[in-house]
């Protein structure tokens, strides 16, 4: 590169710094405010917990016997009935 077209490449770069920061100070940039009562309490009435409980599953009787949750986290983490390397060799 010559001199001159780093020069004109430094000038543009300047150019772009000196808009960026007129933006910056002159844009209506989002400030610091108070909520209001009622900002408040539609911010609070969107929380998850304000929600009423789930109704009882229908379509799963067990879902709530402890029986079938311990059933299920052993079968889930047996790893005598789901071997990885098995798998993937009887694939190939």
């Amino acid at each position: 590169m010559t001199r001159s077209s780093l020069g004109k490449i430094g000038l543009g770069l300047g150019g772009i710094a000196a808009l960026a920061a007129l933006a910056w100070n002159y844009l209506a940039l989002p400030t610091a405010t108070q909520w209001t009562d009622e900002e408040k309490r539609l911010i609070a009435s969107l929380s998850l917990n304000q929600l009423p409980a789930l109704p009882a599953d229908p379509s799963n009787a067990q879902a709530d016997n402890p029986d079938a949750a311990e059933l299920g986290h052993a079968l889930y983490f047996d790893t005598r009935l789901f071997d990885r390397r098995r798998r993937l060799r009887d694939l190939s």
